[in-house]
């Protein structure tokens, strides 16, 4: 029953891979209450956490906003901030977030000038078959951060228009970032006319909870301009300015 999630979010609601699940949960489903009815009277309680929306690629198919976040979108996102706003002294890491507890440190943090480096871990931002829990990565960003000695310490997460609804968590996470180690947390979310209002909220929610900014956009392609500005307003709050060309 579970895999109507995962098939939901990957080939999306009006696919043959979606079709082909709810015909192989509806059979599931139906054995297993056939089980339990041979075993007596049985009461049935019916619940859904939500529905889904559809792919990005349909919904631009069909003249929608929005659309995917692609590896090479992250990758010059990641760069230009290098580039524009960071330099001699500063450090940079990447953390990812998928599955539940699994926050991963794809570039610890780094001197910006050591581009080979930065580069390197870079490189490693694929797109993964998994789940979206926020929390996870937050976590790993805060350990990261904790007991640096910078006088701006900023997390930027980006996010395709959806993570797992643990809202007193991210709020949480976030008020403890910003209170115990003085990092400020802003997130950038692609959206589409079908995105969920509650992911709307969350993210304001917990960008409010961490200091920072909630970034509402429907345009992938902007992910680079306002992750760098993002950075450069960040560091604008100890009188730092771009490295313009």
């Amino acid at each position: 029953v579970s895999g109507t999630d995962a098939v939901g979010h990957v080939w999306g609601a009006r696919s043959w891979e979606y079709a082909d699940n709810l015909a192989r949960t509806d059979r599931a489903l139906t054995r297993f209450v056939r089980l339990l009815e041979s075993r007596g009277p049985v009461a049935f309680v019916l619940t859904a956490d939500h529905g889904v929306a559809d792919i990005p690629e349909r919904a631009e198919a069909e003249g929608g906003s929005g659309g995917r976040i692609r590896a090479s979108i992250l990758v010059d996102a990641a760069e230009r901030a290098a580039d524009q706003a960071l330099g001699e002294g500063d450090q940079v890491a990447l953390v990812t977030f998928g599955d539940q507890g699994d926050g991963r440190i794809e570039l610890p943090l780094t001197d910006a000038t050591e581009r080979g480096e930065v580069q390197a871990g870079i490189e490693k931002l694929v797109a993964r078959a998994e789940m979206t829990f926020l929390l996870s990565g937050l976590r790993s960003a805060h350990a990261l951060l904790r007991d640096v000695d910078a006088a701006v310490k900023q997390v930027v997460v980006i996010s395709d228009g959806e993570f797992y609804a643990q809202d007193l968590a991210l709020t949480s996470e976030a008020a403890k970032m910003r209170r115990d180690s003085r990092i400020t947390l802003s997130i950038i979310g692609v959206v589409t006319a079908t995105t969920a209002p509650d992911f709307k909220r969350m993210v304001g929610d917990t960008a409010q909870a961490g200091g920072g900014l909630p970034l509402l956009i429907d345009d992938p392609g902007k992910i680079v301009q306002v992750v760098s500005g993002e950075v450069t307003r960040a560091l604008s709050r100890v009188g730092r300015k771009p490295n313009l060309p």
